[in-house]
């Protein structure tokens, strides 16, 4: 079972005050709750890339 832990350490592009942090914050709450590891969204992402790669430009 995935933890915050899990999920620290990745470089986000937001400053402190625009308030995206919240949606951050209840994003990575929302994976630990789903029980989703982070090197998941890395192979699922990479998967849909590939996929719309060959479906939408290659096709």
């Amino acid at each position: 079972m995935p933890s915050l832990g899990d999920y620290k350490g990745q470089t986000h592009a937001w400053c402190s005050g625009c308030g995206n942090l919240p949606i951050l914050k209840a994003f990575k709450d929302a994976m630990i709750e789903l029980g989703i590891e982070p090197y998941q969204l890395t192979r699922d992402i990479d998967r849909a890339t590939r996929r719309c790669k060959e479906e939408c430009i290659d096709g």
